[in-house]
């Protein structure tokens, strides 16, 4: 299979759930969306949409590690051309 044969990520789409804290009785769920215009692997990157449903978070860092994750996810040969 050639490299234009192979399948081409276009879009991806993660959904994070937590228990609620003491200001919302539900499950919180976050949806994060990875999207491009021509594809992500066209682009080499990805534009990021989110939705949620009552997700809080207590610090920076938690918001930081679901998109270094998803980064994971969605871009494992970068992460290992940066080590």
């Amino acid at each position: 299979m050639t490299e234009e044969q192979k399948p081409k990520l276009d879009e991806a789409i993660f959904i994070f759930t937590q228990e609620a804290n003491c200001m919302n009785a539900n499950i919180e769920q976050i949806e994060i969306k990875c999207r491009a215009d021509i594809g992500i692997d066209a682009m080499g990157s990805c534009f990021y949409e989110i939705s949620t449903e009552g997700w809080s978070i207590d610090n920076l860092n938690e918001l930081q590690q679901l998109f270094e994750r998803i980064h994971k996810s969605v871009f494992p040969k970068q992460i290992k051309k940066s080590k």
